[in-house]
């Protein structure tokens, strides 16, 4: 035995090996997108950037994309089903200037859209699944969702998750919601996290209640609910839907000093009838500046 020698690099794990790719740089979409780098990955999901930095590109195992479909996350219609290297792969596509990243490198950098954002997602995922994990989900902002990955890690209450996103604390909140007296993450709660971000709030209360339909007074997707207030100003409010719309409600006033500078048309805006009086709506496409 001592003339036995082991050839210690046949042991050494190559720690920059690149992950078995679902799609090929340079690869042609059917929506004529061109696949660029690997921004991130795990075992099922991938995120691409395209050649001209115009999109993103979740690409996941199919039997991924059924579930959330299944359970309600997303719609069948976001899905777009491609054939690569002979795999197929589902593909979800959302405009580069929205969020497309797994949750555990979410941070809001102190900003405000975007913890509204974040918070509008982890409601909407919260009324598909209460009890589901969502520590290794990945948060899709054009949908308003937090994807579940369906992974065996340990649950990390949403509270804990919140607060990571939020970047205040330099160590990483890992409490269970068995660890937590309160580990949801109401309206009241994302206000504290924006007062200790130095966020300017509007002390204005939301006009739309999470969970509301929207079908109930607007046309937008069938069954479509709000998910939350990405806006909140005294003359005008923007909400999030579980769709790639949003929903604009403004005072009679300012929208019609938004028709008279030539911002937008009469004939597009929708009556509202709440509770305390009459507003005036825009349904807009998220996939654009809002």
């Amino acid at each position: 035995m001592t003339d036995f020698i082991v050839n210690e690099s046949k042991f050494i794990v190559d720690m920059d090996e690149k992950a078995d790719s679902f799609l090929s740089a340079g690869e042609i979409l059917p929506d004529g997108l061109q696949v660029s780098d690997m921004l991130d990955n795990a075992a099922v999901w991938q995120i691409y950037a395209s050649e001209d930095n115009s999109a993103l590109i979740l690409a996941v195992m199919p039997d991924l994309a059924k579930r959330w479909v299944a359970e309600g996350y997303i719609k069948e219609s976001a899905v777009f089903h491609h054939v690569s290297g002979g795999r197929e792969v589902a593909l979800l596509i959302s405009p580069s200037s929205l969020i497309v990243s797994p949750v555990t490198a979410v941070r809001f950098e102190h900003s405000q859209n975007y913890a509204r954002s974040f918070f509008c997602a982890l409601f909407n995922s919260r009324l598909k699944n209460h009890e589901i994990n969502l520590r290794d989900s990945i948060f899709f902002e054009l949908y308003d969702v937090l994807l579940p990955t369906y992974t065996l890690t340990r649950s990390v209450a949403d509270r804990a998750i919140f607060n990571n996103a939020s970047g205040l604390s330099l160590t990483e909140d890992l409490s269970s919601p068995e660890d937590l007296a309160d580990p949801g993450v109401s309206y009241s709660y994302l206000l504290k996290v924006l007062r200790d971000m130095n966020c300017s709030i509007c002390s204005c209360e939301p006009y739309l209640m999470q969970g509301e339909r929207v079908d109930d007074f607007l046309s937008v997707d069938e069954d479509s609910i709000i998910t939350g207030p990405l806006v909140i100003r005294e003359d005008f409010q923007v909400f999030a839907t579980d769709s790639d719309k949003v929903v604009l409600l403004m005072e009679n006033a300012f929208a019609l000093s938004m028709v008279e500078a030539g911002l937008i048309e009469q004939m597009d805006l929708k009556s509202v009838q709440l509770g305390f009086g009459v507003l005036r709506a825009l349904v807009l496409n998220r996939r654009f500046g809002v």
